[in-house]
């Protein structure tokens, strides 16, 4: 027996693989995008992380008591930043 495939038959098969192709490449770029948002994330966590360390290394006691007393790391950090130093030193006249 011979079987016979129809092209409505062929036409369906090839939108489906059609269909499918095109789902995976969505699942594709979600998850490249998901990775990349990830990557993202984790880099300014691990920049975060860095200048906390190093402004407590370099302040030490005063790092504690300027977080404590402005109620978060934030914003205990802000005015102990060498970058708010730069920013706020007062410029000198020639």
């Amino acid at each position: 027996m011979k079987r016979t495939v129809s092209s409505d038959s062929r036409s369906w098969t090839s939108t489906g693989t059609q269909m499918k192709t095109i789902e995976t490449q969505t699942w594709i770029i979600i998850a490249a995008v998901v990775a990349l948002g990830l990557a993202v994330i984790g880099a300014w966590l691990y920049t975060r992380r860095r200048q906390s360390h190093k402004l407590q290394e370099r302040f030490g006691p005063q790092y504690e008591r300027t977080v404590s007393d402005l109620g978060s790391r934030t914003k205990g950090e802000y005015p102990l930043s060498p970058a708010v130093e730069i920013i706020t030193r007062p410029t000198e006249s020639l």
